[in-house]
């Protein structure tokens, strides 16, 4: 399962830094996730869109059945981050998968569409800084090994 994943992940994330580290799972990075209102009819659109033209028809806000209105739900992650609290100095990692990173960035960049060769590939992350009030995009990290 996609959450299944992201644990393992996060538990050789973990192994790297050599200290006890929480896991903390929330469904807004996924099951369903921040742009799944219904997954069972959101479905429909996996079985009948490729990814990228998913992502792209979310960018534009066009109408895809069993999904959340982009901005709504990108909102939701935005505000997530921004109300997290965390110790100065310490880093927070959000573990997700590539249908909910690109369009989140997306969003933040105010980018219009998404390219197939720009999808996040596996342990490729971005940098997202939280500074006052606001957080900001820093370019994509080829990987974290």
């Amino acid at each position: 399962s996609p959450i299944e994943r992201c644990k393992k992940t996060a538990l050789e994330l973990i192994k790297g830094y050599n200290e006890k580290i929480e896991i903390v799972e929330d469904n807004c990075l996924g099951d369903p996730g921040i742009y799944i209102k219904d997954d069972k009819t959101a479905i429909k659109a996996f079985n009948n869109y490729s990814l990228i033209n998913i992502m792209n028809k979310q960018i534009k806000n066009e109408y895809l059945e069993g999904f959340e209105d982009y901005i709504v739900g990108s909102k939701k992650l935005e505000n997530k981050i921004l109300n997290e609290k965390y110790e100065k100095e310490k880093i927070i990692v959000y573990i997700s998968h590539d249908a909910i990173i690109n369009p989140f960035v997306a969003y933040l960049n105010k980018v219009e569409s998404i390219n197939k060769n720009e999808i996040i590939d596996y342990l490729e992350f971005f940098e997202i800084i939280k500074e006052n009030n606001s957080i900001r995009y820093v370019k994509p990290k080829k990987s974290f090994f």
